[in-house]
């Protein structure tokens, strides 16, 4: 579920000058970011009909079958996007269309991520895919932690050399062939950083001691 700006007011299927995100119900995926000033229930009306506009919309449309799309407001400005006379405001419109860029680079669904063809920086050509597509979107927040990996020395095994090691290897070997990888794994991950990096040269020498 895509959280709810702080732009977005009370909306309906009557709601005008908005910004809305299009998701396939039956694939979960991809979805379409769009921006509309005419009524939403009149706007989801040319989405289910048209057989032209955005060539990604439309041959999804075909190939999945039993289409459906879950429809979500992702900001609603204010006003009606139209003057007092009935045409469309240009200032609101412009304004409009930045914030539907917006979306559709936060959200990634620029093609192939997504079934968005256009954005204010891409060739709007349908059948051109630029391979650096995703060069467009903002970086992924990275202030989520990191987390923190230690190692411990396991008390049951007293390895303090690289001989010891190949000695318990050795000895693992014979009792159990089977579980050598795994028991393998689980120790070097409790060594020092200092004890892996002898044991990472030594391996590599071809006449050493690993070898023999």
């Amino acid at each position: 579920m895509v959280p709810f700006n702080e732009r977005v007011l009370s909306a309906s299927c009557k709601s005008q000058n908005l910004i809305y995100l299009l998701t396939c119900n039956k694939a979960g995926e991809p979805a379409t970011v769009g921006e509309t000033a005419t009524k939403l229930n009149m706007r989801m009306n040319t989405h289910r009909t048209s057989t032209t506009g955005c060539e990604h919309v439309y041959t999804h449309k075909k190939e999945c079958v039993g289409f459906d799309f879950l429809i979500q407001v992702l900001e609603k400005l204010a006003g009606t996007g139209y003057d007092v006379d009935g045409l469309l405001n240009s200032n609101i419109t412009k304004f409009r269309q930045t914030r539907e860029d917006f979306w559709i680079k936060r959200l990634r669904t620029l093609f192939p991520y997504g079934l968005n063809e256009k954005a204010l920086d891409k060739i709007s050509d349908s059948t051109i895919i630029r391979t650096a597509v995703g060069s467009l979107n903002p970086p992924l927040d990275k202030n989520i932690p990191r987390p923190v990996r230690t190692r411990k020395k396991d008390k049951n095994y007293l390895i303090d050399s690289i001989a010891s090691l190949f000695r318990l290897v050795g000895e693992w070997f014979e009792k159990d062939p089977a579980t050598l990888y795994n028991n393998i794994r689980k120790t070097l991950n409790t060594l020092s950083r200092k004890l892996l990096r002898l044991i990472a040269s030594e391996i590599q020498e071809p006449n050493s001691f690993a070898f023999q």
